[in-house]
């Protein structure tokens, strides 16, 4: 339970709150930086949205703490609910857990993967919040942490770089996410419900 806990409690934080507070963290005299010299690793203290090549994956692993509680229990419930008589068929028959896992646990929780894909995808072609709250609306340092979330936002509505709106260019970065997130979602359903057993 303490556990299920930790790695729950920040999926119930707000993502704007989330990527304030790590845009801070985050800073070359934040909290992070400053662990690093405490517990002797200064040589690892970085400006961690500073540089091109490290700014997406520091974003990228701060969307994977705020959101791995949710999958993580989604997982556990749907293994939880795997019937314990085919497991035990299975260990009676000497399957080892590595294929006990790929043949019998796997096929019968593609349900609650299809999900957590569908979701996933749905929110990595949205991101908007947490990159416009650490990095700010034009995706800096030089675009690298830009996405079509912020390119939508920027275009139509403005921003100081990207000057006036231009609504009808816009629109149409709107429909490609929407067309984008649409199909994308059908195909990775299309591609674990080929996997999924009844029992």
């Amino acid at each position: 339970q303490f556990f299920k806990r930790v790695f729950f409690i920040p999926v119930l934080f707000s993502i704007v709150a989330v990527g304030f507070l790590w845009g801070m963290y985050l800073k070359p005299t934040g909290l992070v930086n400053n662990f690093l010299k405490l517990v002797g690793l200064a040589a690892l203290q970085r400006p961690w949205l500073g540089l091109e090549h490290l700014a997406t994956p520091t974003i990228i692993l701060v969307n994977i703490w705020r959101w791995v509680g949710f999958p993580s229990l989604v997982f556990l419930a749907a293994i939880d609910n795997v019937p314990g008589e085919c497991l035990e068929a299975a260990y009676l028959e000497g399957v080892g857990e590595w294929k006990l896992f790929w043949k019998i646990i796997f096929p019968l929780i593609i349900p609650s993967i299809t999900i957590i894909t569908v979701l996933t995808i749905i929110g990595s072609l949205n991101v908007f919040e947490q990159i416009y709250t650490m990095t700010g609306l034009d995706g800096a340092p030089n675009y690298a942490t830009d996405t079509i979330g912020t390119l939508f936002y920027r275009t139509a509505f403005g921003s100081i770089d990207a000057g006036s709106p231009e609504i009808g260019i816009g629109s149409a970065i709107g429909l490609v996410i929407y067309v984008l997130t649409f199909f994308t979602s059908l195909l990775s359903i299309f591609v674990t419900r080929k996997r999924e057993v009844q029992l």
